[in-house]
Order: C-alpha cells, then sequence, then structure tokens
C-alpha cells in the first residue's frame, strides 16, 4: 500500500489536514486512504522540508515533483524488475508459430517461482503489446482521397430462364472526410468490371478526388511495393483520362484504408440487411434494389455528427472535387472472327456467341466490344449490336436474325440433324432430338448436333449408335457424353460390366467374414 500513488486532491487534503494538527490515523479515517499510505506521504512531506503553505500554494505539476520524485521513495519490486528484464523475449517468444501464453508463463514460473500470477503475467505482457500495437488516426481532408474495394461477401440473383444462381461482386468506395458511399453490383471482379465500377463512382460522385487508392488488388496494382507500387496499365491510362493520383495501400497493413474497411461493415449492415428474404432476377433488378437502399443510407443522419453523408458531402465536399471530363473512360476490344453456319459469332474470351443476319454466313466480321455492348461490322458497316452477356457458353440471339425458313441455310436446320441422325440409327436420332429440345432458340444446338454426327466418321455407325443408347439412359445427352463414352469404349461393354464385382485381394474381407464373426459372437 505504500507504494500506491494516490490522487492531487487527497494529496492537498492531506496537507490540510496535517497543517490542522491532525493525526495520520484521524487524516486516514476522513479522506478513506489506508493509513500506510497516509504514512508514506507524511514521510514525503518532511523530507522536502516546505511549510504546508508553501506547498499548497504549488500546482499540481509542481507539487507532483516535490513529493513523487522517480523511484526515490518507491520501495524497489523484484517481480517487476525480474519482469522488465526479460518482457523483450516474452514478446519474441510469444510472436513464433504456434506459442501460447500458458507455455511462455510456464516457463517463466520455472525460472521465476515467486513471480507473478498467469493473469497478472499476461495483464503486464498486454500491456507492453497494446503500446507495441499503437494506431494513427487519420484526418482527411475534403475532395483529396476516394477509396475503393470490393466487399468479401457476394451478392445474387437467380436468372429467370436456367434457374441458376448467379452470385455477383460488389465494389464499394468512399469519399472519407464526408463518409458518402458507393456501391456497385458487377458481374465478375475481372479488370473491365473493375474499370466499369470506377467510372460509375466518379459519376455518383460528380467530380474528382485528387487521388483513389485500394488495395494490391491484381486489377489495380501488377507489382506491389511500400514505395513505387507498380499499376496495371489500362489503371494508369484511367487515371490520366480522369486526372488523378493512383495509391496503394501497403501490402497487408489494413488500417491504410480503414474508411473503407469501415464503409463495407455499414453496407452489410444497412444494404445487404434489407436485401435479405427479397430475390432478384436480373442484374438489372439487383442493381437498383441496391441504389435505392443505397440511397436511404447516405441520406441516414450519422450519429456522432448529426448530419447525413450526403449533407456533409454536397455543402462540404463537391466544390473542391476535380472536373469530370465529358464522356467515361472506355476499354474497348477488337477481334476479327468468321461468321458460323448457325450465323453467330463468338468471343472466345468468355465463350459468348451473339447472332448477326443470316446473309452474312461465311463472312469474316470486325467485332468490337466493351463491359456493356458488343458491336459487329462487316467492311466498317455496322451489322448487329448486342448487350453484353457474361453467362459462359450461352447464346444472345435477335430472332430477326433468323431465316424465314431455315431450309435454305446451307442444309443446318431440324430436318436435315434429324434425318442424317435417322441414317445412322434410332438411337442417334432419339439423341438429336433430345440435343435440340434443350435450347432456347433451336439454332443454338446446331454445333452439338454436327459434332455429334461427326463422331460417325471417327468410330463408325455401329458404336455411335450403341454410345447414343447408352447416353439415353441418363438424364441429359450431349456432344460431350457421347464422344466421352466412346473415347473409353464403354459402348462396347455390357450393362452389367458398369458395376463389377471387386477384385480379389488379401485386404478385401468379402461377405464371409462377417458371417463368420456373428457367428463366433
Amino acid at each position: 500500500m505504500a507504494n500506491k500513488t494516490i490522487s492531487m486532491l487527497h494529496l492537498r487534503r492531506i496537507l490540510q489536514l496535517k497543517q490542522n494538527g491532525l493525526s495520520n490515523r484521524k487524516i486516514a479515517a476522513i479522506i478513506g486512504v489506508d493509513r500506510k499510505t497516509v504514512n508514506e506521504y507524511c514521510l514525503r512531506i518532511d523530507a522536502a522540508n516546505q511549510d504546508f503553505t508553501s506547498l499548497l500554494s504549488l500546482d499540481d505539476a509542481g507539487l507532483s515533483e516535490v513529493l513523487h520524485p522517480i523511484n526515490q521513495h518507491m520501495v524497489a519490486d523484484p517481480k517487476r524488475a525480474f519482469f522488465e528484464q526479460h518482457r523483450a523475449s516474452f514478446i519474441e517468444k510469444l510472436s513464433l508459430k504456434k506459442a501460447t501464453r500458458i507455455n511462455i508463463w510456464e516457463q517463466y514460473r520455472s525460472e521465476n517461482p515467486d513471480g507473478y500470477s498467469y493473469s497478472q503475467f499476461c495483464e503486464l505482457l498486454n500491456q507492453q503489446l497494446m503500446r507495441n500495437n499503437a494506431v494513427l488516426t487519420h484526418f482527411h481532408n475534403p475532395g483529396e482521397e476516394a477509396y475503393f474495394d470490393f466487399a468479401g461477401d457476394p451478392l445474387e440473383y437467380v436468372d429467370i430462364n436456367s434457374g441458376e444462381v448467379i452470385k455477383c461482386a460488389v465494389f464499394i468506395a468512399v469519399l472519407p472526410y464526408s463518409n458518402y458511399i458507393f456501391v456497385d453490383v458487377l458481374p465478375s471482379q475481372k479488370r473491365e468490371q473493375t474499370l466499369r465500377a470506377m467510372n460509375g463512382m466518379l459519376r455518383y460522385f460528380g467530380g474528382v478526388p485528387k487521388a483513389c487508392k485500394s488495395d494490391n488488388m491484381a486489377q489495380y496494382v501488377t507489382k506491389a511495393n511500400r514505395y513505387e507500387p507498380v499499376f496495371e496499365q489500362l489503371i494508369e491510362q484511367w487515371s490520366l483520362h480522369y486526372n488523378t493520383t493512383l495509391l496503394a495501400t501497403r501490402v497487408a497493413k489494413p488500417r491504410d484504408k480503414a474508411a473503407v474497411e469501415s464503409a463495407v461493415n455499414t453496407v452489410y449492415n444497412r444494404i445487404y440487411s434489407l436485401l435479405n428474404g427479397y430475390q432478384s432476377r436480373s442484374l438489372e433488378e439487383l442493381r437498383a434494389r441496391v441504389s435505392q437502399a443505397l440511397e436511404r443510407l447516405n441520406a441516414r443522419p450519422m450519429q456522432k455528427h448529426g448530419r447525413s453523408r450526403k449533407e456533409v458531402f454536397l455543402s462540404e465536399e463537391i466544390p473542391l472535387l476535380g472536373k469530370l471530363p465529358e464522356v467515361d473512360f472506355v476499354q474497348k476490344c477488337r477481334t476479327t472472327v468468321k461468321v458460323q453456319r448457325n450465323y453467330h459469332i463468338t468471343i472466345t474470351s468468355d465463350k459468348q456467341s451473339y447472332s448477326v443476319p443470316y446473309q452474312y454466313i461465311g463472312k469474316t466480321v470486325t467485332v468490337i466490344y466493351d463491359t456493356d455492348h458488343v458491336e459487329i461490322y462487316l467492311e466498317h458497316q455496322r451489322i448487329a449490336v448486342h448487350k453484353r452477356s457474361y453467362r459462359r457458353a450461352s447464346y444472345s440471339t435477335v430472332p430477326s436474325h433468323m431465316p424465314p425458313a431455315h431450309s435454305h441455310v446451307r442444309g443446318w436446320n431440324e430436318d436435315f440433324f434429324i434425318r442424317s441422325a435417322t441414317e445412322i440409327g434410332d438411337h442417334t436420332a432419339a439423341a438429336i432430338r433430345l440435343i435440340l429440345s434443350q435450347k432456347v432458340f433451336i439454332q443454338q444446338s446446331y454445333n452439338s448436333c454436327l459434332g455429334l454426327l461427326r463422331l460417325e466418321r471417327k468410330f463408325g455407325k455401329p458404336r455411335l449408335e450403341a454410345a447414343c443408347q447408352r447416353a439415353l439412359t441418363g438424364p441429359k445427352v450431349t456432344y460431350t457424353i457421347v464422344h466421352n463414352i466412346l473415347q473409353r469404349n464403354l459402348d462396347q461393354a455390357p450393362e452389367d460390366d458398369l458395376f463389377t464385382a471387386l477384385p480379389q485381394h488379401d485386404n478385401v474381407r468379402g461377405s464371409q467374414f462377417y458371417t463368420t464373426q456373428n457367428q463366433s459372437i
């Protein structure tokens, strides 16, 4: 108790009561402090060699300097001295893989049996760790920076045509001064989609901040470095287009972008939670619902400020943002392809096919596409335009591109494939009919039918007929299934051979083992 420090208020009260001639026991009872502590401070008062009036006239700093000289009157604590001596080694051991506090404490007690208990040892250790992990408070200026990142949890919608659940990436940006938030839902986190969201971020803010900061994701940084990160070339072009500076956080330092980390949690609580129970049926519908929830979030008063994010943004931040260019930054890709016999062209990057008027079958065309649209040109004349689709291996078909009668499209129509398959056999014809019925537009299945019929050239009619018979026993028939049956010679194996018995082996005990065991029991 003698080492316990009391408040300056109690210390001045001791001086007053001592000046009035009260005993140490009486003083301890009046101020509610242990008598040993009062005795210790009275010894310090006597050692100061100053009268009570002089001591009471000092300010708190001066009085503390007189009566609290550093380590002068404190009793040395051998347990604390031993801990301080070995503190650095305790911290170093704790940083090792699979090290625990209990193991470090047990080793400490083996060397110092009279040392601290486990709880006190952990308390002193935590105090040091907290000092080591001190954090810097970031202060943001209006219009200076925008932070952005992808949320860890995706959103989803159900495709009304296939019933498939489609997961979508969620892009989140924030202006840290006003905490004004932007959210966009994307088909993926690919670079072209990230650029689209970054364009939308600046349009939503209505201006350009001096710098944009994110972490070291591959779409943004090609080479991470604490001092000189190398940004992706298209991102550099984007920053040049908008006249802003690119910044990247240090590797594995999420506190460098604490504002957007906080914004992600806010979006989880204020937007994701509102979407629970709602099942969107398209990306556009999902985006619309997120946009409505975002407007309510930005208009909601913040608890600490009493004003909404939008109010702070409009009054203090938007006047300081740079001017937007007249057009958005657009990444356009260009490729040259040949129109297939089913009057579709295919973009190889996402295996998506788009229709063109059937008159251009066999022509070589130029395809120019960005994140939203696909344009198809023949000798500088645009012959088709589509909305970009992100469902892999699917078709975007315009009905007006179809011929009025498919019989003259160089032999490719339903009757042609069924007639060709019937010449091989009934099972092949049944397989072709099933493939033709599995697409929204029948023309989308022509390539699969053509591939299946061409298997006759390599394997012959009898084997193709047997493979189709085997495939028809399953719930679905495709070119790939029939090809795999032929490739693995399953068409030549009897049905019973698909489920053969286990081979004889010393480790295979057989049913008689269990019969013998039951009899012995």
